[in-house]
């Protein structure tokens, strides 16, 4: 039995983008969000980060905390071919054995065949000066990614390990991390390690 982790946004007591979450949920599990929701009482209008633990068929735990994001500016850039999360599994094994060897850098990006794919919590979006992109093949197609491409706000393409330079700034998105400009870092030669 596979547990698989969802976690939404909640904010001003809404929680955020629930569509593109219950698309997610629906290929691996038959549990449907909204009636959840609807169970959840949020005390204050504090930004919140909602995590889920569900199977195919039941929802095991969840916890309910005020949300606040950490400061990324360095990445460690790491390769393994084989990892898989395909599914945002509850087990993170893989990634937190990554994300050991990240020394002093703030994050990783995890290279899997010769291509970039995410940090170890967010989808990863470059901008070339033009127009912002996200790897074709990320390890998890997140929320957030999917509603980009779908209003035409990113595009997506393979960036390989040797691409990363040519660009000028990098975003971190996810469910609780939107598109925001003024989130972008500034890529340096200290950005990647």
């Amino acid at each position: 039995m596979s547990l698989f982790l969802e976690t939404i946004s909640i904010q001003n007591r809404i929680a955020q983008n629930i569509e593109y979450h219950q698309n997610r949920v629906d290929q691996c599990s038959l549990i449907q969000l909204e009636p959840f929701l609807k169970r959840i009482s949020v005390a204050t209008n504090k930004w919140y980060k909602l995590t889920i633990q569900f199977t195919e068929t039941q929802i095991i735990k969840y916890q309910l905390i005020p949300y606040h994001p950490r400061v990324i500016n360095t990445f460690k850039i790491l390769i393994d071919n084989k990892i898989d999360y395909s599914f945002k599994y509850a087990d993170r094994t893989q990634i937190e054995q990554l994300m050991q060897k990240k020394e002093t850098c703030d994050d990783i990006i995890i290279i899997k065949n010769g291509e970039v794919t995410d940090c170890s919590f967010a989808n990863l979006l470059f901008f070339d000066g033009e127009k912002w992109i996200t790897p074709e093949n990320p390890l998890l197609k997140g929320t957030c990614r999917a509603r980009l491409l779908d209003q035409r706000i990113i595009v997506s393409k393979n960036i390989s390990i040797k691409d990363i330079q040519a660009y000028s700034k990098i975003m971190l998105v996810n469910a609780l991390l939107d598109f925001d400009e003024t989130r972008s870092i500034l890529i340096s030669p200290t950005t990647f390690i």
